[in-house]
């Protein structure tokens, strides 16, 4: 018998039996842990596929804002504004304190004219953090946008 317990000469046990007794649970989230780390990877060179891998991923677990804060900015990097927006708004919803989503949030809704949201959304960012960058200028524009609205329809 050699030091690792095995008979000389014998395979060893190969990991992929270690997770026969792995729970269902802990399988799925290994295998979303995986898929993840593609996203991620994805989101830098191919925003489509990160932006598929995502949905998925928030699909798989809808309470994980990670996900959905990821999935708004892979929709938001292939130009898909308004699909980011709800995502991101999910991904708050889920984490108050995600002072990222927020900002980025607050940016597309500039983008979608949506400027009372924009401003709320970068309100929320710069309590969290009042040092965000570009926060300050972006809620200032939001704002002015805002009133300049409202001076139109009055």
């Amino acid at each position: 018998m050699t030091e690792t317990g095995t008979e000389p000469g014998a395979m060893p046990e190969a990991p992929e039996q270690a997770s026969v007794n792995e729970s269902p649970e802990a399988a799925l989230a290994r295998e979303n842990e995986t898929l993840a780390c593609f996203a991620w990877q994805a989101l830098l060179q191919d925003p489509k596929t990160a932006a598929a891998l995502f949905r998925e991923l928030a699909r798989r677990e809808p309470k994980n804002p990670d996900y959905w804060a990821a999935l708004g900015l892979a929709l938001a990097k292939n130009s898909q504004r308004r699909e980011a927006i709800l995502a991101l708004e999910r991904a708050v919803e889920l984490r108050p304190k995600n002072i990222e989503a927020w900002c980025v949030l607050g940016e597309l809704a500039m983008d979608e004219m949506e400027w009372k949201k924009a401003a709320a959304a970068l309100r929320r960012c710069l309590e969290l953090d009042p040092n965000a960058k570009n926060a300050h200028g972006l809620r200032a524009r939001a704002l002015i946008k805002k009133g300049e609205k409202l001076l139109t329809q009055g």
